[in-house]
C-alpha cells in the first residue's frame, strides 16, 4: 500500500523535527498508509454495546452518558443565540477557528478563580477532548506515547490510528515516552494524581523534551490538583484538554477546550494547524458554554453533586469507598464474565474491566439518578456475593 503524503507550506512546520523538507515542500507522512484506519480493531464500546442492545429494559450504566437535564440558564442562552441568528442585525456566520472572545473570556475567569493565570490566546475552543486529543496527536510522526496500563480505551486507539507505538505505564516514573497521556480524576479508577506526583512528572518532561497531554474531563469532580497548570513549569510542556459533556451535560450539544502556553514548543504548529483544520463550534453552542461557566455556574455544581452523590451510593452498596469520580471500580474477578451475567441475572448493563486494561474489575457510571444508583449497587452487590 503506498504512502499517504500532503503538501503544504515549507514555512508552517519547517522547524518541526518530524518533516522531511523536499524541493520546498512538507512531505508529511500523518499515515503509514491510507489505509491505516482499517488496521485498528473496532472500539471497545461499540462491541459491548452490540452485546447490550440484545435485552430489553436494561439500566445501562456502562457508558459514562450524563442523564440530568442541562441548566435551564444555559438552555435559554442557546435559545436566545439562535433567536439572534434568525435576525439580520445579529447574524453570524462561521465562527472564529479558536473560538468567540467572550467564552475564551469566561474561561480565563475560571481559570483565575483556581488562582491559574492564563490568556485568552492560549485558549482553544473545541468540540470536546477525544477530537482535540487525535488532531493533536496527528501533529506528531512515528512517536512513542506513554499511556496509563488501566485508563481509557480511546487514548490506544488513537496513537494507533496515527502509527504512533503505545507504552504502558503503572507508576508516574514509567512514562518516558515522548508523549505522556494522564487522565485525572482517572477514568475508570477515580484516582487522583497529587502535587507531588504532577510536579515530578513535569519535571521529568522538561528534563527530557517531553509533551504532557492532560485529560481533565473530570475536573470539576475533584477537590484536588484539577489541573495541571498548576504545577510550576507546567507550561512549557503540558497540553491541557477540558470538556464541558460531564461538567454541565454537554455530551449531547459538544464543547470543550484546549490549554496551551505560547511557552510550549507545540504552540504554533497547534495553532496554525487549527487555523488550517477547523471552522470552529457553533455560537449557539459557545453561548451555551458562556453560560455554564459564568451565570449558570452554581447550578453545574448542584448537577455534579448530584453524580458524586450517585456515584457515593453505589460504592457504599458494593462496600468501598466513594472517590472524587463520576465512576465506579469494582474489584470483581473475571470482568467479563461479571459483564454478562450481571445483565443477564439483574438487568443491569456494567463496563467489564478488560476495556480499560484490566479484566479483574467492572466499571459503572454514577451518571444516574439516586434511585437507579442504589439499583445498580445492589445488583453489583448481589453478584459479588454469589461468587
Amino acid at each position: 500500500m503506498e504512502e499517504a503524503a500532503f503538501f503544504v507550506d515549507e514555512e508552517l512546520f519547517k522547524h518541526d523535527r518530524h518533516v522531511t523538507i523536499k524541493s520546498g515542500k512538507a512531505y508529511i507522512f500523518c499515515m503509514k498508509n491510507i489505509y491505516r484506519g482499517m488496521d485498528v480493531d473496532e472500539y471497545v464500546f461499540e462491541k459491548t454495546n452490540t452485546y447490550i442492545r440484545k435485552f430489553d429494559k436494561v439500566i445501562d450504566v456502562s457508558i459514562g452518558d450524563v442523564t440530568e437535564p442541562i441548566a435551564k440558564k444555559v438552555a435559554e442562552a442557546g435559545a436566545k443565540a439562535a433567536i439572534e441568528l434568525s435576525e439580520k442585525k445579529s447574524m453570524r456566520g462561521y465562527p472564529p477557528h479558536d473560538g468567540y472572545k467572550f467564552l475564551k473570556n469566561a474561561i480565563v475567569n475560571y481559570y483565575l478563580k483556581k488562582n491559574i493565570v492564563i490568556t485568552a490566546d492560549q485558549v482553544f475552543v473545541t468540540h470536546g477532548i477525544k477530537d482535540d486529543l487525535a488532531s493533536t496527536l496527528s501533529l506528531f510522526d512515528g512517536i512513542t506515547v506513554s499511556v496509563p496500563r488501566v485508563g481509557y480505551p480511546a487514548y490506544k486507539d488513537i496513537c494507533r490510528l496515527f502509527g504512533h507505538k503505545t507504552k504502558y505505564y503503572d507508576k508516574a516514573e514509567d512514562a518516558d515516552g515522548d508523549v505522556v497521556i494522564i487522565c485525572s480524576p482517572s477514568n475508570p479508577t477515580g484516582e487522583e494524581w497529587g502535587v507531588e506526583l504532577l510536579s515530578h512528572t513535569i519535571k521529568s518532561a522538561i528534563n527530557n523534551n517531553r509533551i504532557v497531554l492532560f485529560d481533565a474531563a473530570y475536573e470539576a469532580f475533584s477537590d484536588g490538583v484539577g489541573s495541571v497548570l498548576s504545577i510550576e513549569g507546567a507550561k512549557k510542556v503540558a497540553i491541557e484538554f477540558c470538556s464541558l459533556s460531564k461538567t454541565a451535560g454537554f455530551t449531547g450539544i459538544r464543547c470543550g477546550y484546549t490549554l496551551l502556553s505560547q511557552e510550549n514548543s507545540i504552540y504554533g504548529r497547534y495553532k496554525r494547524a487549527k487555523a488550517i483544520a477547523c471552522n470552529g463550534v457553533s455560537y449557539v453552542t459557545q453561548r451555551m458554554a458562556e453560560a455554564a461557566l459564568t451565570i449558570a455556574k452554581d447550578d453545574v455544581k448542584n448537577i455534579v453533586k448530584y453524580y458524586l452523590r450517585s456515584q457515593a451510593i453505589i460504592s457504599q452498596e458494593v462496600g468501598i469507598q466513594p472517590t472524587n469520580s463520576p465512576y465506579v471500580w469494582v474489584k470483581i474477578g473475571d470482568g467479563d464474565k461479571a459483564f454478562r451475567q450481571i445483565i443477564e441475572r439483574y438487568n443491569v448493563a456494567v463496563m467489564p474491566g478488560s476495556a480499560f486494561g484490566d479484566g479483574s474489575y467492572v466499571r459503572a457510571s454514577a451518571f444516574c439518578d439516586h434511585v437507579t444508583a442504589k439499583k445498580v449497587g445492589e445488583a453489583i452487590s448481589a453478584y459479588k456475593k454469589i461468587q
